[in-house]
């Protein structure tokens, strides 16, 4: 009775719904046990690994064949779609069988020939399936004779041909599906279509903005788990897709995708370019090859680093890059109090070409970013890599989806530790489609910075200046239209206004006190001392050097090799006098004046328009005694006025 039952099961008919879901999990199931051959064909490349990695290698693996196996089943999913559901067509049952189960076999055939040749390709590169295995089929005997001459040849061939009659009979025992004169009734067209929605989201690999990426797949500091978690057939079609990559080559013609020139001159301009001081060139005649030495840090500490990566921080609305629209005067003033890069150029117009050009020195490079190109090499080394032979923890933290782009699997191979994203934040912080808005990144960047062992560095890339410029609320806009223009500058308003926001809070944590030298090539000085101010300064230094040049009349070029230099002295004084006096009525800040200083009145005229310190430069250079000279002469200034201190001339200057 027990074996009269099995019968009559297996002599129901599957729906086509049932066939296709047992052949994606019999396709998952197969792919799976290909990975553990690999597994154990390369054991002891596991190394130390544990089980947790291992396990979580296999589950991982899944989702990069589930892409692979759905974007194989599509077209038996379009074929029940098209035939069945909206043509209606009653196809002869000889075609239906045959067609489908020729198909099915091929692909798994295909299946067992890709991952048995990605054994031996990983014996002898190191890495899965790519490009580099499609470039050698064009090799011909060569490569025929390398496959031939390998000991497992005649095994594997005879195992594969084994595998597909398998196959082959085991797709035809299931051609029971589509014995029907209809495969489906109109009743099922929403099933269906639910089924290639879901398919198609499947073949992304994720929900998310964007795509799985390769850089899912390193979960691990082993590089053999990592590629374990991988699919070739993936690798391979992914590879090729990126060799074969530019958007360029759709609408441009060929003449116009490039610009070249001759060679001499381009190799001549690159070197101009990046020669720096302390670099030698090895080859000038033909490569930008160079030594450079590294002369010793001043301090004796490793410090630690914050790197903050500013998204779309353009230089054409930062006022102290010349912008007159004052959108930042927050990083306005951390500019007057560092060092500014005034001669810094854009390396793309999209945030993963610039990161690898940001963190690693890889310019931009037509086609595919290097961040998502699975088989290039990296001849280059990052900063983190710098840093991490240095024994720096190097963190990298951001505000959305930490594998967008390939972010978090490309750096994972470039000295990165730890990422935190959105993920490892409370959903309600989320704002916009992007992630986390800056000034709620900053906080939890500061929680962070607590936690991290030092030394550390701590790349922060933000991400709230970057369209559709949503921003937490509207105290802070300024541009209430609905304008881009309009939109891109509240964005720079709010992004700067939390960049201010987070430096004030570290400077509590900061021991030394912050003096901000202001420049005086602004429209508004006073605007940058209260963001300077609101942004944790202690003091102010007023004011930097002015821009000047000089010509030669005899060669018309500038005498400066720069064209541009700093101007100082006495010639500054008057502008340096009124710039003090300013920032004097609008800010409470201690100012330190400078400009010109050559005696003791000049000092004097200092504390009056408000310093309540002066610095001398240029004068050392005629006499380098005159700061005792400037005391003594105070002194009698004083005795002769009958104060008692400098401190009663503070801002005593009397205005018309």
């Amino acid at each position: 009775m027990f074996m009269n039952l099995i019968k009559s099961i297996k002599s129901l008919y599957l729906s086509p719904v049932k066939f296709l879901l047992q052949t994606f999990l019999f396709g998952l199931l197969y792919t799976s046990i290909l990975r553990f051959v690999f597994y154990l064909y390369f054991l002891e490349q596991s190394g130390d690994s544990n089980f947790r990695d291992i396990a979580k290698s296999f589950l991982t693996g899944i989702r990069f064949d589930t892409v692979v196996v759905l974007t194989l089943l599509l077209p038996v999913i379009l074929f029940f779609l098209l035939a069945s559901v909206i043509f209606q067509i009653k196809l002869k049952r000889n075609f239906e069988k045959y067609s489908l189960i020729t198909y099915l076999t091929t692909i798994f055939s295909l299946f067992t020939i890709f991952h048995l040749s990605d054994i031996s390709f990983f014996a002898n590169f190191d890495s899965r399936l790519n490009y580099l295995a499609y470039e050698y089929v064009g090799e011909g005997n060569m490569v025929m004779d390398m496959i031939i001459l390998q000991p497992q040849y005649y095994v594997v061939i005879a195992s594969w041909i084994i595998l597909t009659l398998l196959f082959y009979r085991f797709f035809k025992n299931r051609h029971r599906v589509i014995e029907q004169d209809k495969l489906s009734d109109r009743k099922d067209v929403l099933i269906y279509f639910m089924i290639l929605i879901f398919s198609l989201a499947g073949i992304r690999g994720t929900f998310g903005i964007a795509p799985l990426d390769w850089g899912t797949a390193y979960i691990s500091q082993n590089h053999f788990i990592n590629q374990m978690t991988l699919n070739p057939i993936y690798t391979l079609t992914r590879s090729i897709q990126e060799d074969n990559f530019d958007p360029r080559l759709s609408y441009l013609r060929e003449n116009e995708r490039f610009r070249f020139v001759n060679f001499s001159e381009a190799l001549k301009t690159t070197q101009d370019m990046l020669s720096a001081r302390n670099e030698t060139l090895l080859d000038s005649l033909n490569s930008i090859y160079r030594t450079k030495f590294q002369p010793r840090a001043k301090f004796s500490f490793e410090p630690n680093i914050v790197l903050i990566i500013m998204e779309s921080f353009s230089a054409r609305n930062i006022g102290a890059l010349g912008s007159a629209k004052q959108l930042t005067p927050y990083f306005d003033s951390l500019a007057a109090d560092g060092i500014l890069f005034n001669n810094f150029y854009s390396a793309s117009n999209r945030s993963n070409y610039g990161l690898g050009a940001l963190l690693c020195s890889f310019p931009a490079m037509p086609g595919r970013a290097i961040l998502k190109r699975y088989n290039a090499m990296h001849p280059f080394l990052s900063f983190s890599e710098i840093l991490k032979r240095r024994n720096y923890y190097n963190g990298f933290l951001y505000g959305g989806d930490i594998s967008f782009d390939n972010m978090q699997g490309f750096f994972r191979q470039k000295g990165y530790d730890k990422f935190w994203g959105d993920d490892n934040f409370d959903d309600s912080l989320n704002f916009s489609k992007w992630g986390i808005p800056d000034h709620i990144l900053f906080d939890q960047a500061g929680l962070i910075i607590d936690s991290l062992p030092r030394p550390f560095q701590l790349t922060i890339f933000t991400l709230s200046n970057h369209e559709p410029f949503d921003l937490p609320d509207s105290s802070l806009m300024k541009h209430f239209d609905n304008l881009d223009s309009s939109k891109e500058f509240n964005g720079m308003i709010y992004s700067d206004h939390a960049l201010g926001k987070f430096m004030k809070e570290v400077k509590k944590v900061f021991k030394r006190p912050i003096i901000a030298k202001l420049a005086p090539n602004v429209t508004d000085i006073s605007a940058i001392a209260l963001a300077a101010e609101q942004g944790g300064a202690d003091a102010l230094a007023i004011i930097n050097s002015l821009i000047g040049t000089s010509i030669d009349i005899e060669t018309n070029k500038p005498v400066l090799t720069n064209n541009n230099g700093g101007l100082t002295g006495p010639a500054i004084k008057p502008i340096a006098l009124a710039m003090v006096n300013i920032v004097y009525n609008k800010c409470r800040l201690p100012i330190i004046g400078i400009g010109g200083i050559s005696n003791y009145s000049d000092v004097v005229e200092f504390l009056l328009c408000g310093a309540t310190a002066v610095q001398i430069g240029t004068a050392l250079f005629v006499d380098p005694f005159l700061p005792l000279k400037i005391i003594d002469d105070l002194k009698k200034y004083l005795k002769k006025k009958k104060l008692g201190s400098v401190n009663e001339l503070i801002g005593q200057v009397r205005k018309y």
